[in-house]
């Protein structure tokens, strides 16, 4: 994130600004230690954890261990967020990691929110509705807990499940509601968001 570039201006546009706005993608990549804990391209100091030997395949304490705090903030949210829906009905939830495609994937069954459009400006076409995947995942300050006196669930601020996009150089989501398949992806820092793939799900396709 290019803040040097903050405030600069051409000669004619006038004296470079001391006073700078940043919207929600840029605030979140600058003071990355308010949303997920700790600064990006850094690392922890060394700190005793439980960590996985894929040579035993087992858990192992390890007292000397650094990693990067921010990434494993990030892989919270996602992990919270299929969690959260154990209440609606989730029964199975997986996780896994590519090392040669550098990603990691959650999956969840059960119910989830309608795939339909919004009263929101889509972000990959304004002149297009959002449906409600994208504004859950791609759209920053968004959530179903506003409002609600007690909650069961994360998701109280709006950013959670968007912080892994924000801090991800790409991120997909992919869902089925029982009715409707949804597909989306956003790239470069979701600043890039593309174009959705909606279809009617498989005959007898369950909800994931």
């Amino acid at each position: 994130f290019p803040m040097s570039e903050l405030g600069k201006r051409t000669a004619a546009e006038g004296p470079a600004l001391e006073i700078v706005k940043l919207n929600d993608i840029e605030h979140a990549l600058h003071a990355a230690d308010f949303y997920i804990g700790q600064a990006v391209h850094t690392e922890s100091p060394e700190v005793s954890r439980f960590v996985y030997n894929p040579q035993t395949q087992l858990m192992e304490y390890q007292t000397a261990v650094r990693y990067p705090h921010g990434l494993l903030k990030i892989f919270d949210e996602a992990l919270v967020n299929a969690a959260d829906n154990r209440h609606k009905g989730t029964s199975t939830i997986k996780v896994g990691v590519s090392l040669l495609h550098n990603s990691v994937w959650i999956y969840n069954d059960g119910p989830n929110f309608a795939i339909v459009p919004t009263d929101h400006a889509s972000r990959w076409n304004p002149q297009e509705k959002a449906y409600q995947p994208e504004v859950a995942f791609f759209h920053c300050k968004t959530s179903s807990a506003y409002g609600k006196k007690q909650r069961i669930t994360g998701g109280k601020f709006g950013l959670g499940a968007k912080l892994i996009a924000i801090f991800s150089s790409w991120c997909s989501i992919e869902m089925c509601d029982g009715h409707t398949y949804y597909f989306q992806k956003a790239e470069n820092h979701m600043n890039d968001v593309k174009p959705p793939v909606v279809k009617p799900c498989k005959p007898d396709e369950k909800p994931y």
